[in-house]
């Protein structure tokens, strides 16, 4: 299936299933507004999120949302991240104090120290600054774009943004 989004081509196979309260949504304008707030630093790669219904809530009802957003970054570390893709998470892109790792117990102290930011490419202050910004307001927002970007990428799904579009991947949420 093909299709587009204000112009960027949208690749892949779209699935849909699963119904709850939904946020306020907003015209897919503004959310090509708030990706490109993220694109406007040329350090931003691409940009991913995971949406899907769950098949298991604990008795609760499974509804469709969506999983954490990450981002890449122009030669960052190909391994970085939760998912060992370079991706990286909100948890990643933290404000981590100094030597907190080195600090704090670790489960298993033969292995080396680890620090999450060292994954993260060295930015000026106010870049780096912006780029969380943006980063933050996109995230609190992917419920307010819920029903079209379930109608664009489907039920489930892993969805990545670039300057040139979007790549769309079935997602195995289990």
């Amino acid at each position: 299936m093909s299709d587009t989004l204000h112009g960027r081509p949208i690749r892949g196979d779209i699935s849909h299933y699963g119904s709850k309260t939904l946020a306020e949504q907003w015209p897919t304008e503004k959310f090509i507004e708030q990706l490109d707030a993220l694109f406007e630093h040329p350090e931003v790669e691409s940009i991913r999120w995971e949406q899907y219904t769950p098949y298991f809530n604990d008795g609760d009802a499974c509804e469709f949302g969506f999983g954490e957003l990450s981002v890449r970054f122009v030669g960052g570390d190909e391994e970085a991240g939760d998912n060992g893709d370079g991706f990286l998470s909100s948890y990643e892109l933290g404000d981590w104090p100094e030597g907190y790792y080195q600090t704090h117990s670790r489960w298993d102290d033969s292995k080396p120290d680890y620090d999450p930011t060292d994954f993260i490419p060295d930015f000026e202050a106010n870049d780096a600054n912006g780029i969380v910004a943006a980063f933050e307001a996109l995230s609190d927002s992917l419920k307010h774009y819920e029903v079209e970007l379930r109608k664009l990428f489907g039920d489930p799904a892993q969805v990545t943004a670039t300057r040139g579009g979007f790549d769309v991947e079935f997602y195995d949420h289990d």
